[in-house]
C-alpha cells in the first residue's frame, strides 16, 4: 500500500503556482458529456462517478500519484526558480513559483455532469496511475481535504473504473444519509466560521445510475484501501471522509484499513 509521501511535494506545486491557499483549479480532466460516445481510449483511464448533494457547486477532487521523473522534474524546476530569486526567495521548503509541469489534480464537478438530478453523474477520462480520493470542493475551489483519512484506487489504461457515490450533507445538522449519520449533526461546532461537510463515499451497487452508452460489464469497480493522515496547507477545511463499508475505518484517530487489518499510517 503506498503512502503519500513521495508525491506531497509536486502535488503541492498545482497550489503554490497561485501563491494563495483555496487556489482555483485548472487540472485538465477532460469531462464527457451527455452528447458525445463514451469511448475508453487505450492510454487513458476513464473514471465513473456520481455525486449525491443537494449543492449544485459541490465537487470531488481526485490525486495523482506522481512517477518518479515526475518528481524529480519537479524539485528541478523548484531548485532552479529558488535560485534565481535570490535573496527575496524566503525559506526553500514554502516558496511559492510558477511550476508548468504535468498536473496531477483532478476536479469532477456536479456542474459538468454528465447526468444531472439529485444524484449527479460525472465521467471523466483522466490518466492511469495511483489516485486517491483527496478532498471535497465547492466551485471549484477545495473547500475540505481528506487530511484525517480517505481511501486510494488504481485507474487503469483502457479500463472505465466505478469510484460507486460521493456523499455531501451538512455536517452540522443530522443527515438522513446512511453514511453518514455517524459523521454529521455536530451542531454549532460544525457551523462556525465555515460550515463543515460530511463527506463520504459508497461503493457502487447494481442499482446506481449506468453510464449512458457504456456496457456496465465493461465497467470495473474501483478497488479501494485505506489512506493515512496527511497534511494540506492549501485548503479552507479539513476533515476525514466518513467509513467505508470493508473499506475503511477508524479507531479513535487511527486510520484503519479493514482488508489488512492494520493502520494506515501517516504522511
Amino acid at each position: 500500500m503506498k503512502t503519500l509521501k513521495r508525491y506531497v511535494a509536486t502535488a503541492a506545486c498545482l497550489w503554490l503556482a497561485s501563491g494563495v491557499a483555496q487556489a482555483k483549479i485548472d487540472s485538465g480532466a477532460r469531462l464527457i458529456t451527455a452528447n458525445e460516445p463514451v469511448i475508453v481510449a487505450q492510454d487513458r483511464a476513464l473514471v465513473v462517478l456520481r455525486i449525491q448533494s443537494p449543492w449544485s457547486m459541490m465537487s470531488a477532487f481526485l490525486m495523482r500519484i506522481p512517477s518518479a521523473a515526475e518528481i524529480s522534474a519537479y524539485e528541478a524546476a523548484k531548485r532552479a526558480a529558488y535560485d534565481k530569486a535570490g535573496k527575496k526567495a524566503g525559506p526553500y521548503e514554502s516558496f511559492v513559483f510558477d511550476y508548468q509541469g504535468a498536473p496531477n489534480f483532478y476536479e469532477l464537478p456536479v456542474k459538468k455532469a454528465m447526468v444531472r438530478g439529485a444524484v449527479a453523474l460525472v465521467v471523466a477520462e483522466l490518466p492511469p496511475g495511483d489516485y486517491i480520493l483527496y478532498g471535497e470542493g465547492y466551485s471549484s475551489f477545495l473547500y475540505e481535504c481528506m487530511c484525517f483519512g480517505t481511501v486510494g484506487f488504481t485507474l487503469h489504461a483502457g479500463q472505465a473504473t466505478d469510484l460507486g457515490t460521493f456523499l455531501v450533507d451538512k455536517g452540522w445538522e443530522q443527515s438522513a444519509v446512511p453514511e453518514l449519520t455517524g459523521v454529521s449533526g455536530l451542531g454549532r461546532i460544525g457551523r462556525m466560521d465555515y460550515g463543515l461537510f460530511a463527506v463520504g463515499l459508497r461503493p457502487v451497487r447494481p442499482d446506481d445510475i449506468a453510464v449512458p452508452g457504456l456496457d456496465s460489464a465493461k465497467i470495473a469497480p474501483a478497488q479501494l484501501h485505506a489512506v493515512g493522515p496527511f497534511v494540506e496547507t492549501n485548503t479552507l477545511l479539513a476533515t476525514r471522509l466518513a467509513p467505508v463499508e470493508g473499506v475503511l475505518r477508524y479507531d479513535r484517530g487511527k486510520v484503519i484499513d479493514i482488508a489488512s487489518g492494520r493502520e494506515a499510517l501517516a504522511n
